[in-house]
């Protein structure tokens, strides 16, 4: 009888002090890279410093997620995989860039992106985890750029600066174990976290049957000072003594830095300047990353999508 007793008041206890924050730790995470490469697609690297050039720069994107996040299994942590279910994310970037002279500039972006739809993380486990609704996130940064080489055809200037992001989410998480206890969750989050951005790029002008084009390769970085929190609230289960617990997920972290930072990012833009003040460039980061899994696995933790976005520039 006592041994019966002490089993119930041992269950009940692990019911009682479950955290059920693992549980969407892969969807919590993937949503973060996700946010990341957009900031990086819809990033217009300024080259080619000229003094008293003001540029005003708009970058609408669309993806369409197939898979957001891919851990793989670890001593003492399951891996996970988590894809998209007609998750479709709609953005944009809005940039403004001053040149002082050949050799520094100013600059300031916003970053606006929405993802919408169903989230499914698979554990190695193969008990799933699904997540749906949506996610807002604002993204801004402010610094100045210098130019290290300014050439007709060459450029190579660095970018330093103060970043911000910040979510809202509003999303909802279910789980599919027969073994554990059935449960729905509201997932929510309305944190932002302050840091550093950092990048530089390398440009080379070149002509095409008479008009002037640019191909250029850039890489950043993001530093913040805390991870995103989201704040996991069950609000129904099979379970009435979890019903109401609370608990948090901070899953931002990328595995290249303790420091949360999200990089080193690569990316390629191909741009097509005209004689007049307007200039077009589209971002080739994601036809890389569809066509090399390396470039997934190591940049964007097995981040893949479908995308379309292009640059318009124009000089002031």
């Amino acid at each position: 009888m006592k041994k019966i007793i002490f089993v119930s008041v041992l269950l009940f206890m692990a019911s009682v002090q479950k955290s059920y924050s693992m549980e969407f730790e892969g969807s919590m995470r993937g949503l973060c890279n996700l946010a990341t490469a957009f900031q990086s697609d819809t990033f217009y690297p300024k080259t080619h410093f000229k003094e008293n050039e003001i540029y005003l720069s708009v970058t609408p994107a669309y993806y369409s997620v197939e898979v957001f996040c891919v851990q793989k299994s670890t001593q003492g942590s399951y891996g996970y995989t988590v894809t998209g279910d007609d998750a479709d994310v709609f953005g944009a970037n809005l940039a403004f860039d001053y040149c002082i002279n050949r050799d520094w500039m100013i600059f300031t972006s916003l970053t606006v992106m929405k993802s919408d739809g169903n989230i499914t993380n698979t554990p190695s486990t193969g008990y799933k985890e699904f997540t749906a609704g949506n996610m807002t996130t604002l993204y801004q940064n402010i610094g100045f750029g210098y130019e290290f080489l300014n050439s007709d055809k060459w450029s190579f200037p660095m970018y330093l600066g103060f970043a911000y992001r910040k979510f809202f989410v509003d999303m909802t998480g279910t789980n599919d174990n027969p073994y554990d206890t059935e449960y729905r969750a509201d997932i929510d989050s309305t944190d932002c976290v302050y840091g550093f951005f950092i990048g530089f790029s390398v440009a080379r002008r070149f002509v095409i049957l008479e008009s002037n084009f640019k191909l250029v390769f850039f890489m950043t970085w993001d530093g913040f000072d805390d991870e995103i929190e989201f704040d996991i609230t069950v609000t129904d289960s099979s379970d009435p003594l979890i019903i109401g617990r609370k608990s948090k997920s901070e899953s931002c972290a990328t595995p290249h830095s303790e420091f949360f930072l999200s990089g080193p990012l690569p990316g390629l833009k191909f741009m097509w300047e005209s004689e007049n003040r307007i200039s077009l460039s589209i971002s080739i980061n994601g036809f890389i990353s569809n066509s090399f899994n390396w470039y997934n696995e190591y940049f964007i933790e097995g981040l893949k999508y479908k995308y379309a976005s292009i640059t318009v520039s124009y000089r002031l």
